[in-house]
C-alpha cells in the first residue's frame, strides 16, 4: 500500500442556477456542495494551471507514482455523465466517481447505463454505500458491512469487474465504518477528513479528502491540490469543531443544519 501524501479534492454535482435539486441529493444542506458548470470551469483552469499535471487514479490502493492530487465526485448524480465527465474528459483528466447503488436509476441520479459510461470512458467508479444513510457510524455494525457488501457487489454485477474503492457517505468516519468496510472486501477507503497521508485500519488503506463547496473559490481548489498549509490547516480546523458539534448533540445537529439550509 502506498504511503505517499495525496491531496483529494472532493466535489458533488454540477447544476444549473436555481435548478440545485436536478442532479443528486435535494434540498438545501446537498446545494451547498453543488457548483454551477461555470465555477467548476474556473476551478478547472486553476487546477490545470497548477502544473501539477493530470489527477491521479487509485485502483485498489493509492497508486504508487503519479502528480499527487485526486479529483473526487460524490453522490453518483446525473450531471456526473451530463456535466462533469466532458469537461474533465476534454482536458484529458480522469477522476472518481462514488455511487451511493440504491439510488441508481433515480430521478436527478445516474442510471445503469451511466455508471457503465462512466467506467468505460475511463474513470473509476466505487461505492458511496448502498443507501447513503444520515449515520453510517451509527448503524450496527452488521448492518455497515450489508451497506458497504451489497453496494459493492452490487457495482460489480454492472461493470463486471472488482469494486475495491469506497468513500464514506455524509462525512460520518470511524474505525467501526473502516473495519466494517474491509470485511466487506473494500480496500481503499476514502473519508471527508481533510488529511494528506494515509493510515491503515483494520488491513485498508484509509484517506482523508479536502471538501470542496459553491463558496469554494479557484484559487482555494488550486491551493488544496498542492497542499498549501494555511489552506489544510483551515479545512482541518473546520472540520473537527463540526465533529466536536456532531459527537456533542447528535441528532440535534441535523435538525440545526436543516434550520440554517433547508431539509
Amino acid at each position: 500500500m502506498s504511503s505517499r501524501r495525496i491531496a483529494t479534492l472532493l466535489y458533488h454535482d454540477l447544476v444549473e442556477s436555481g435548478r440545485e435539486d436536478a442532479s443528486g441529493f435535494s434540498g438545501g444542506a446537498a446545494g451547498l456542495y453543488k457548483l454551477t458548470a461555470q465555477a467548476f470551469g474556473e476551478h478547472l483552469a486553476a487546477l490545470q494551471a497548477t502544473g501539477l499535471g493530470p489527477p491521479e487514479l487509485a485502483l485498489g490502493t493509492a497508486s504508487a507514482v503519479g502528480s499527487g492530487w485526486m479529483l473526487h465526485f460524490d453522490d453518483g448524480g446525473a450531471s456526473a455523465l451530463e456535466m462533469i465527465a466532458p469537461r474533465l474528459e476534454a482536458q484529458g483528466w480522469r477522476g472518481h466517481f462514488f455511487i451511493p447503488v440504491q439510488y441508481v436509476g433515480a430521478a436527478g441520479f445516474l442510471g445503469q447505463d451511466g455508471v457503465r459510461e462512466l467506467r468505460r470512458r475511463g474513470h473509476l467508479v466505487g461505492s458511496h454505500s448502498w443507501s447513503h444513510p444520515e449515520r453510517i457510524s451509527a448503524l450496527p455494525y452488521e448492518q455497515i458491512v450489508g451497506e458497504w457488501k451489497t453496494s459493492r457487489e452490487a457495482l460489480e454485477a454492472m461493470l463486471g469487474e472488482a469494486v475495491t474503492v469506497a468513500s464514506v457517505p455524509g462525512g460520518f468516519y470511524s474505525p467501526l465504518v473502516a473495519r466494517a468496510a474491509a470485511e466487506a472486501g473494500v480496500r481503499l477507503l476514502f473519508s471527508s477528513e481533510p488529511a494528506l497521508w494515509p493510515r491503515q485500519v483494520a488491513g485498508i488503506e484509509v484517506r482523508g479528502r479536502f471538501n470542496v463547496n459553491r463558496r469554494s473559490r479557484p484559487a482555494t481548489a488550486a491551493g488544496l491540490a498542492r497542499g498549501r498549509f494555511h489552506l489544510r490547516a483551515s479545512q482541518y480546523l473546520l472540520w473537527n469543531s463540526k465533529k466536536a458539534a456532531k459527537n456533542v448533540v447528535g441528532p440535534l445537529y441535523r435538525r440545526l443544519r436543516e434550520a440554517l439550509l433547508g431539509p
